[in-house]
């Protein structure tokens, strides 16, 4: 099995956003601008193969990393002489803003910082017991039963990968490739993140945002609680 990662320049068109931005036209405008690149890797790679699929769900071979969490949707797989070939894509640029304070409801701080769709850290903060209702989440948004494919659609609409959350210093962590998912499964990610009893998050691409890739400018303001 051979991964290929491709790195492509998304579109510079942060700034005609203005100042008045509300949390989820960030959100739409960093999704729609990762399913620009990963559609036009797709066509590129069905060029080389018309058998290249997005999105196929697989399952990483260890059983050190436990269900559902080893689970996981390439972003473009299809088969060669030599075995399967995968494509890992990514995009060159982030859109940059300072740090916008919102409030997860009910009263759940929160602070979103530049970010990549495909690769958003959350750090939560609290004593969590049990992780059953994000595993619940993950079932739905990584779409295990593939419920929401359909014949002909090169996507599902689903979440690529969550990692298995990490004990850090003072919070947990965990990354999420977003994939195609909608708005809707981060509203319903935050409904988890209360039923958690999280008492503090913070977003952002903190491990990725300075490699290989060049800001683009926006201003966002604060915003009303969003669940």
């Amino acid at each position: 099995m051979r991964l290929q990662v491709i790195l492509l320049r998304s579109l510079p068109e942060a700034e005609a956003f203005g100042r008045h931005m509300k949390l989820s036209d960030i959100m739409t405008k960093e999704r729609e601008d990762y399913l620009s690149c990963l559609s036009k890797s797709l066509e590129e790679q069905r060029r080389i193969s018309p058998l290249a699929t997005a999105e196929v769900l697989i399952e990483i071979n260890t059983k050190k990393i436990p269900l559902p969490y080893r689970l996981t949707r390439m972003d473009i797989m299809y088969n060669t002489e030599k075995g399967p070939k995968i494509i890992e894509v990514n995009k060159d640029r982030y859109f940059s803003f300072d740090t916008f304070v919102f409030t997860i409801q009910p009263d759940i701080p929160a602070t979103l910082n530049p970010f990549y769709w495909n690769g958003m850290e959350f750090r939560i903060f609290g004593d969590i017991t049990s992780w059953s209702a994000l595993e619940t989440w993950i079932r739905k948004w990584v779409d295990i039963e593939d419920e929401r494919y359909v014949q002909g659609k090169d996507y599902q609409y689903v979440v690529h990968s969550v990692s298995e959350p990490k004990k850090e210093t003072g919070y947990w962590l965990i990354s999420i490739d977003m994939g195609s998912a909608g708005l809707e499964s981060i509203h319903e990610l935050f409904m988890v993140f209360e039923k958690l009893g999280v008492k503090k998050v913070e977003i952002g691409s903190f491990s990725m945002i300075n490699q290989n890739a060049e800001p683009d400018s926006i201003q966002p303001t604060s915003a009303p609680p969003v669940g």
